[in-house]
């Protein structure tokens, strides 16, 4: 009451049998929500959400306590499954994980990243432990027999890279996923570090990107077999069907994005959360009427970019892919 005196108290009781559960088994729930099913290692939600409380650690302690995130691929795991059959390239993953969780023993986060993908998180490290550490993983995975197969000889290449100012999550990772993309293109079987002064170093960008042309970018040119004034309901048809949302819409450009991220912008295993843009160029209407004469067409040019962060860029080619196809099926294509 008013004066602070209890008068009286109610009390809420739950029975966890009658929803069918015991309450051991919400607990086994909740670890198996966090853990990779082949490998129960954490899976890549438990890794986001530990790397956000020591990035939010990180920057509360004035960047005094940094720590390191290696990234491990296995090479050539294609060819592992290729050879020897899935039933090894699933042993060695299972390998793989027990001996980086035996190989750490300061506190490491290990995690699966997904498909022969590894991450260690290293608290209170800096890059030159952070190294030191890969190179130790490195060595060992070397030297040890994975797979069942003794025959079997499997190596991975390490990324490493440190938290500092003004990182991210997102930019912490990435850097150290470049830092394993160098090692991988300058013979497998090495730990590279990246710093944020060699990823700004223009040279750096060259060496890790030889190609010529953006592999994440996908684009397509079509004649569509309708009237121009048509094209803004067929896309319209195209952005209801697909739960797409309009991001920009003027007479000759619209954009739209399709799909979604979490909390953070990492891509999932669905379409749905694997989020893209999507710009839609039409030909100058007049232009288009006058080299048609009239009749019903019009050029269209569509162009697809990811949102967030896709690593491999086979992934992003082949989500564009079904997007361009579905979008050419709302038009009646002549080429």
């Amino acid at each position: 009451e008013e004066q602070g005196n209890l008068q009286g108290a109610a009390e809420i009781l739950r029975d966890a049998n009658r929803a069918g559960r015991k309450p051991g088994e919400y607990r086994d729930l909740k670890l198996a929500a966090s853990r990779d099913s082949l490998t129960k290692l954490a899976n890549r939600g438990e890794l986001e959400t530990q790397l956000t409380l020591l990035v939010t650690d990180f920057d509360d302690g004035g960047g005094e306590d940094p720590f390191c995130v290696i990234f491990s691929d296995v090479d050539f795991f294609k060819s592992i499954n290729d050879n020897h059959g899935h039933g090894v390239g699933d042993q060695v993953l299972i390998d793989m994980a027990r001996l980086l969780q035996n190989e750490t023993y300061s506190g490491e986060l290990v995690a699966r990243f997904g498909g022969e993908e590894f991450v260690v998180v290293c608290p209170s490290t800096d890059l030159a432990g952070g190294v030191q550490k890969a190179e130790r993983l490195r060595n060992a995975l070397a030297q040890t027999n994975m797979g069942g197969s003794a025959n079997l000889r499997v190596t991975a290449s390490f990324g490493v890279s440190q938290m500092t100012r003004g990182d991210s999550v997102e930019s912490v990772l990435r850097r150290a996923d470049k830092a394993l993309y160098t090692a991988k293109e300058t013979g497998r079987n090495r730990c590279v570090s990246l710093t944020v002064e060699q990823l700004e170093n223009s040279s750096f960008d060259e060496q890790i990107d030889p190609e010529a042309t953006d592999p994440f970018v996908r684009k397509t040119e079509f004649t569509a077999v309708v009237a121009s004034d048509m094209v803004v309901y067929k896309l319209g048809g195209f952005v209801n069907d697909t739960n797409a949302r309009l991001l920009e819409v003027a007479p000759e450009r619209t954009v739209i994005r399709l799909g979604h991220t979490g909390i953070l912008p990492f891509w999932g295993r669905t379409d749905d959360t694997r989020p893209v843009l999507l710009t839609v160029e039409l030909e100058n209407r007049e232009a288009a009427r006058r080299a048609t004469r009239g009749s019903s067409a019009i050029r269209v040019t569509a162009r697809v970019t990811p949102l967030g962060w896709v690593r491999k860029s086979e992934t992003f080619q082949a989500r564009a892919r079904r997007v361009l196809k579905t979008l050419r099926s709302y038009f009646v294509v002549n080429d």
